[in-house]
Parts: structure tokens; C-alpha cells; sequence
């Protein structure tokens, strides 16, 4: 990891712990607020990539470039804590991945299809992937129902780019594909460090004394710009999707 990420890995980790301490010193001095968790979890998501209305090439992006919906998906290792109300914070580590597929719009070098075998190209498409540690962080409230609990909340999600590259992918018409993988992508707006912003509002069900499972659907949305176009930087990329895991209670004043 470059040395420039170093200084934000300090600062995120100091806010994390800060932000913990301070949960616990909030917290009531009752039995049930002793309560802690951990969960693993598993989120997929459709993935939007955003023009910025008013961007001087808006128009000419609409009428040129193509692309798909993207793919998201992420892991994550959270530790929960229950502080006043029935508040709930929350902070952790995870892993995000991003893909998306544009088919028109974007530069690429010719190739002879006659090497490979076919006579002629299909379609042509160009692949982007972003992958990212992140480190989460948020607040929840808890309403009771039963066996069920349902909470709602914010998060913040700071993003640490791993990778982000290209693939251009040629389909031929003998049925192959002859892919040509340009790693470490550096655009205008190519941030290191990104922050999203996660709004929330999900289920958990008690499985056992100590084990609950979770469902929650979830949107996403950054707030610094990713340049993935390459004739338009002016993109916000967002996400609407759902999160799965399981939760287990590691310290319980009951």
C-alpha cells in the first residue's frame, strides 16, 4: 500500500477507537447495556454510476457512452455494541468490490481476430473493477418485536482503493473471448481514499440463546467522485442492495 495511505490508515484507526470508547462511556450502567456482539456478514448490490447533472460533457456521455449496471459486492467483520435506548453502534472491517461493463464510448486498440482463430469480432466491451478495504462504522435503533428485532440506521463506509483496473474484452465469433487487462488506472478523479454514506433498515431473527441471523437492505452512495468513464470524470458511484449475516452475542449482562 502506498505510503501516502499510511497517515489515513492512522486517522480512520484513532476514529474507530475514539468513536468506541466514547460509545462505552456513554453506555448505561444497567445489565442490559453490557451487551456486545460480533457478526460476519455478506452484502451484493446493483451498483449505479452517476453523471453529475450539469458536468460540461453530460449531453455528449448520453449520447455516446454505454454501460451496464454494475455488479457490487462486499464482506465484512463487524463489532456491535448497545449503549442508551436501545442504540446500537457499530464498527468494523470489510472488503468491497465493484464491477462495472461498459459497451460503448470508450477507447481500445484494434486486434487481427484472424490470430485467434474467427473471422470476425462480435462485440467489444470494456470491464472496471474497483476493489477497496473499507472500514465501517454507524449507529442503529432497535425496536423489539418478538423474537424479531428491527433496526434502522446510518453509516459511514471509508474506502482504501486496493486496485482499480481495466479489461478490454474482445468476443469473437468462434465463441472465444480474448481479454487485454490494463492494471493501475489513474484518471482525473481517482481518489485513494473515498467515503461512502449508508443508509439502512433491516431484520434480525434470535436462532438461539446467543445467535441471531440478519437480513438488510441497504443504499450506498460516495461522496468524493470515481472517474470510470473515460470522456466524462464527473461520476458519483451508488448502490442499492441487500446484507446477510449472523450475529453472535460475546459479552451479555443477562
Amino acid at each position: 500500500m502506498k505510503k501516502s495511505v499510511k497517515p489515513a490508515l492512522l486517522f480512520v484507526g484513532l476514529t474507530l477507537w475514539a468513536f468506541l470508547i466514547f460509545g462505552q462511556n456513554a453506555a448505561q450502567k444497567s445489565a442490559d447495556l453490557d451487551k456486545r456482539m460480533i457478526e460476519l456478514d455478506y452484502g451484493t448490490y446493483s451498483s449505479q454510476l452517476n453523471v453529475i447533472s450539469g458536468s460540461f460533457l453530460e449531453t455528449l456521455t448520453k449520447d455516446r457512452v454505454i454501460w451496464r449496471t454494475g455488479e457490487g459486492r462486499y464482506y465484512q467483520a463487524l463489532l456491535s455494541k448497545y449503549i442508551k435506548n436501545n442504540f446500537i453502534i457499530f464498527g468494523g472491517v470489510g472488503y468491497n468490490m465493484v464491477h462495472f461493463v461498459q459497451m460503448a464510448g470508450f477507447w481500445f486498440e484494434p486486434i487481427d481476430p484472424t490470430n485467434y482463430g474467427a473471422s470476425h469480432v462480435v462485440s467489444i466491451n470494456r470491464h472496471v473493477y474497483l476493489n477497496a478495504a473499507e472500514i465501517p462504522i454507524g449507529i442503529l435503533k432497535e425496536f423489539t418485536l418478538g423474537r424479531y428485532n428491527f433496526r434502522t440506521g446510518i453509516g459511514i463506509r471509508t474506502m482504501l482503493y486496493e486496485s482499480k483496473y481495466q479489461s478490454i474484452d474482445f468476443y469473437l465469433d468462434n465463441g472465444t473471448t480474448q481479454s487485454f487487462v490494463c492494471k493501475g488506472l489513474v484518471f482525473t478523479h481517482n481518489p485513494q481514499i473515498n467515503v461512502a454514506i449508508e443508509l439502512k433498515a433491516g431484520l434480525t431473527y434470535k436462532l438461539f440463546s446467543k445467535l441471531s441471523l440478519k437480513m438488510e437492505p441497504f443504499f450506498r452512495f460516495s461522496l468524493r467522485q470515481d472517474h470510470i468513464l473515460e470522456y466524462n470524470d464527473s461520476t458519483l458511484i451508488s448502490g442499492l442492495g441487500v446484507l446477510f449475516g449472523m450475529e453472535y452475542t460475546i459479552l451479555s449482562g443477562h
